[in-house]
């Protein structure tokens, strides 16, 4: 399941939706291995040919401009919110910290880093942590100008 919802590019929990509905799930040969669920590649590809909802992912995202990838996780969220995936909705005005560390290009580490010595802003709710979208690119820019990042 993770793989196909890597494929897709969707949630997992599209893809559970996918193996639930009646349209597609006659589509899909599901087997169990070491207790748990997984699809056939050719029963995969059979779907993938019998629909035209969903299409094969493959770009690469680290090969992006920082405008491109802004833009691309912008469509992602929209995506989503249509598809109500409520635990999977996103507010575009923050990142959370896996997120500005792929928008930077650097381990998640290295983003808990940088806001743990002040070097970028963050808000904290808890245990929740998110960074200011607008903030956080405007600096990327900035220390990428320098050749720091």
């Amino acid at each position: 399941m993770p793989e196909m919802a890597r494929l897709l590019d969707v949630p997992r929990s599209t893809v559970y939706g996918i193996l639930s509905s009646k349209k597609y799930a006659p589509l899909l040969d599901v087997i169990v291995i070491a207790g748990r669920r997984r699809v056939t590649r050719e029963s995969f590809e059979r779907f993938l040919q019998a629909q035209d909802t969903y299409e094969l992912f493959n770009f690469e995202y680290e090969e992006l401009e920082l405008e491109e990838k802004r833009e691309y996780e912008n469509y992602k969220r929209r995506c989503l919110a249509e598809a109500d995936h409520s635990q999977e909705k996103k507010c575009l005005e923050y990142l959370t910290v896996p997120e500005a560390a792929e928008l930077a290009g650097v381990e998640p580490a290295t983003i808990a880093y940088w806001y743990t010595t002040g070097k970028i802003s963050v808000r904290k709710t808890g245990k929740i942590i998110r960074i200011p979208r607008e903030a956080f690119e405007q600096w990327l820019l900035k220390w990428k100008e320098k050749g720091v990042v």
